[in-house]
């Protein structure tokens, strides 16, 4: 039996054969045909009679058609595009994730590298004249006065170099100045 409304004309859709239906067959579901036509779109809902068998037990179709119009046909077509385009986007989120985790690693282990390159020299920086004070204090108390360092920086450790330096000539001063006075007194 086939109903048609008024509305659609005189054979607005293919026919479609019960042996193309039944190579369609979807187990335990209805399927969809949309077919364009100058007045929309024709949607068709087929089903199977008993619904959900198989091709071989399948006794009949129900076939419900509607019309849907050029204007929700073509916001149904903008929204399928738009749903496309964000699952594809979608797949693109993880390698985009992972990049930005790489370049973020990059970044800290570079900056963890710096920090530790700098901690390093530093702690050269300040150790190095101070071992040197420590051999300079050693050979002052053994009694080299003419033992001087050489000035490493203008920060506190260059301040406490220049500072030695100046206690040893003052102490050389000083001791020459008594060996000169204990010379005078004999």
């Amino acid at each position: 039996m086939l109903a048609l409304s008024p509305k659609l004309g005189e054979k607005p859709f293919k026919e479609v054969s019960a042996d193309d239906l039944i190579k369609k067959i979807i187990p335990k579901s209805a399927w969809s045909i949309t077919e364009k036509i100058i007045k929309g779109e024709l949607v068709r809902t087929i089903g199977t009679i008993p619904f959900g068998a198989k091709p071989t037990d399948t006794l009949a179709f129900v076939v419900v058609t509607t019309m849907i119009s050029p204007d929700l046909s073509q916001d149904m077509q903008s929204i399928s595009r738009g749903f496309e385009e964000y699952q594809q986007i979608k797949l693109l989120k993880k390698p985009i994730q992972i990049t930005y985790y790489i370049s973020l690693s990059i970044v800290a282990f570079l900056v963890l590298f710096c920090a530790i390159w700098f901690g390093f020299y530093m702690a050269k920086s300040i150790s190095i004249p101070i071992k040197e004070l420590a051999e300079g204090a050693r050979r002052v108390a053994e009694g080299e006065l003419s033992f001087t360092i050489d000035p490493v920086a203008d920060d506190e450790i260059g301040s406490l170099v220049e500072a030695f330096n100046k206690m040893t000539k003052d102490l050389r001063i000083g001791r020459e100045q008594l060996e000169l006075s204990a010379f005078m007194a004999e």
